[in-house]
């Protein structure tokens, strides 16, 4: 007599393999597509910062004045420090010794450079 084949157990067997190689397949597309996103995102996000400005004129009075007079950093056209070219040696500009900046502007939007 044979057995029906939905009773067989090595078709519940057989299934349950096929079920979870599915899932497994569906489950690594979904990672994929994830993947997929998130580069897609760091990329956008790559371009954001490209577009960023990649400086600033400071200046540590109100306008340029005595502490850039008596620094060793290269002037801007408007009489600030571009923070690219800070000398390393100055105790005013750099980054990591700048205290109180109470002037700035994007060196993208220089009014030195607009009034030209």
């Amino acid at each position: 007599m044979a057995t029906h084949p939905i009773a067989d157990p090595r078709h519940t067997t057989v299934e349950r393999l096929r079920r979870e190689r599915d899932a497994a397949r569906l489950e690594a597309d979904a990672q994929r597509a994830r993947a997929d996103r998130l580069d897609a995102q760091l990329a956008a996000l790559r371009a954001d910062r490209a577009t960023l400005p990649a400086a600033f004129h400071v200046t540590r009075g109100t306008w340029p004045g005595f502490p850039e007079a008596n620094c060793p950093c290269p002037k801007e056209p408007c009489g600030s420090v571009d923070t690219r070219r800070a000398d390393p040696a100055c105790e005013q500009h750099p980054a990591g010794r700048a205290r109180t900046m109470r002037q700035m502007h994007r060196a993208d939007r220089c009014p030195a450079e607009v009034t030209r």
